[in-house]
């Protein structure tokens, strides 16, 4: 796999920076890769609408879904995660095919089409993407292997 290219995360990895969530050891380790790497590795807009989405069903105050995302962009920034992909319409167009075709959750089918729309190679741990033959994903523990070789 070359380097060349951009690698983006979405909202598994976002709440792997919670240090109670089941992915925090992984995406810990992931993030001290990528910091050593210098792989371009950004954001997707549509994790962070997720976060919120989320943080709201579990009647989080908007105050306090802020401040969460503030952290959780502060922790990307220390490590090198610089950019936060921007949704777009063509975003939300992929979305809804991908969403009938592969029978996708809404949130799963945004991720994959920014991805998509991207040409980036996807880091989750959730092996629904793998169904979307076009979509390159990662796991935490892959990338991790692939950055240190």
């Amino acid at each position: 796999m070359s380097t060349e290219g951009i690698f983006v995360v979405e909202t598994q990895f976002l709440f792997g920076l919670i240090p109670m969530d089941r992915w925090n050891h992984e995406v810990e380790d992931v993030l001290d890769a990528i910091q050593k790497s210098g792989l371009d590795v950004r954001c997707l807009g549509s994790g962070i609408l997720e976060v919120i989405f989320v943080a709201k069903s579990h009647g989080k105050n908007e105050k306090a879904i802020r401040a969460s995302i503030g952290a959780m962009l502060s922790k990307l920034r220390t490590h090198n995660i610089q950019g936060v992909e921007t949704i777009n319409l063509t975003d939300l167009i992929g979305c809804l095919s991908l969403k009938e075709i592969y029978r996708l959750s809404f949130y799963d089918a945004l991720h994959a089409a920014s991805s998509l729309n991207r040409s980036a190679i996807l880091i989750s741990n959730d092996v629904t993407y793998d169904k979307i033959s076009k979509l390159r994903r990662l796991s935490f523990s892959d990338l991790r292997r692939w950055i240190m070789g």
